[in-house]
């Protein structure tokens, strides 16, 4: 998991000066979990298989990543709006 100064953390203040502190908050949770994801992913193939604790570990998580999502989805689908009608 990436380290954090807990409320004096300042990953990501330029999300939160763009888009509010709602899709900063959302994307830091989905930083965490993707790295805590990774981490299990590192372990192989064998060892999910074989761990029926790893295998709930995952979905807990992928439960975690969709849950951070909506958090940003408003923001993302207006700057995509937005990026797809300048080009």
């Amino acid at each position: 998991m990436i380290p954090s100064d807990g409320p004096h953390d300042r990953r990501g203040e330029h999300i939160e000066a763009r888009h509010g502190r709602r899709a900063r908050l959302s994307l830091l949770d989905f930083q965490d979990f993707a790295w805590l994801a990774a981490d299990l992913v590192s372990r192989g193939k064998a060892a999910y298989a074989g761990d029926v604790q790893l295998r709930l570990a995952a979905e807990a998580i992928i439960h975690k990543l969709g849950e951070s999502v909506p958090g940003c989805r408003q923001t993302w689908s207006t700057h995509t709006r937005r990026f797809r009608s300048d080009s």
